[in-house]
């Protein structure tokens, strides 16, 4: 009987850059109208520049355990079968098959042991794509930490092409995945941006961005948008998969670890969060397992690794 192939790591630890094709030589020859138009089209979508640390497949098997872990990569888990239950940043999300869980640099990390079986893709990135500001908090993409993406026929195709080109052991596997795993963030972009445009969500995150330090209710939220409390909350959970209560939370923490990085003082950024020093020092361990300084030191310390 043949032994169960519980993983497959297709590549990992070496760090591998996916460029892009900016350098790329012009034709000699003048190119007419619509190349030039083509072209200008091209110019405008901005790639991402990808370091990839690992890719891994796990086919249908029991989900193994992660402790609570400080993020230093990028890390995406497409779910194709069963179910995966982890917490991101103080909060738990359940994934079934069709879902993908994001998670940036510097966010806290867990996954549980899993109940049953199931079948997932993880992948782990660094953006290396040039900008001014490069603190390891930064990044390019803007993805919700859950997204379902089964009725999208572009980003379904893919995650199956990535399966397949993973499990099929050809010598140009590697060139191949990291090709894949460029147009998969990009159409993972194009997925939220049209499944999260909602007028209401859009206004009560407005809301929240300005007023968060205020301590925003629910029914504050429904007088800007002139809806039902009830159907408030439904609807915003329903764009953003998380509730009201859970995104201000995270955008509390974003806003905290962006501040400890840049070594300010913690009296200043519990000021700055509307929070008594000693409040925001119990609030933020009980969001993320760590005091503020343990934080910081670790995410420095992460930085420098890297």
């Amino acid at each position: 009987m043949e032994e169960e192939i519980t993983q497959l790591q297709l590549f990992g630890d070496d760090d591998f850059t996916l460029p892009t094709n900016a350098g790329a030589s012009v034709a000699s020859e003048a190119p007419d109208d619509d190349t030039i138009a083509f072209l200008a089209d091209i110019r405008r979508i901005s790639l991402p520049m990808l370091s990839v640390r690992s890719f891994v497949y796990t086919p249908l098997s029991r989900v193994e355990e992660i402790p609570p872990t400080l993020l230093t990569e990028h890390q995406m888990i497409f779910v194709t079968e069963g179910t995966v239950e982890c917490l991101i940043s103080g909060t738990a999300y359940s994934a079934g098959a069709g879902d993908c869980l994001y998670a940036a640099p510097g966010a806290l990390f867990c996954r549980p042991e899993g109940k049953a079986p199931a079948a997932y893709m993880t992948i782990g990135f660094w953006d290396d794509t040039p900008r001014r500001d490069t603190r390891i908090a930064d990044t390019i993409f803007s993805y919700p930490h859950k997204m379902t993406y089964i009725d999208d026929a572009d980003v379904s195709y893919t995650v199956d092409y990535l399966k397949r080109v993973c499990l099929s052991g050809s010598p140009d596997q590697r060139k191949k995945c990291l090709a894949a795993l460029q147009m998969l963030l990009i159409q993972m972009e194009d997925f939220v941006v049209r499944y999260s445009d909602n007028d209401y969500v859009r206004a009560m995150k407005r809301y929240i961005l300005e007023h968060y330090r205020e301590g925003v209710q629910l029914e504050d939220l429904a007088d800007q948008v002139g809806l039902h409390p009830v159907y408030c909350a439904k609807v915003f959970k329903k764009c953003e998969g998380i509730t009201v209560g859970a995104f201000i939370n995270q955008l509390r923490i974003s806003r905290a670890a962006a501040q400890l990085e840049s070594a300010i003082e913690t009296s200043d950024v519990a000021g700055d969060l509307g929070l008594s020093e000693f409040y925001f020092s119990r609030w933020f361990r009980r969001m993320t397992g760590v005091t503020p300084t343990e934080y910081r030191d670790s995410l420095r310390s992460a930085y420098i690794k890297h």
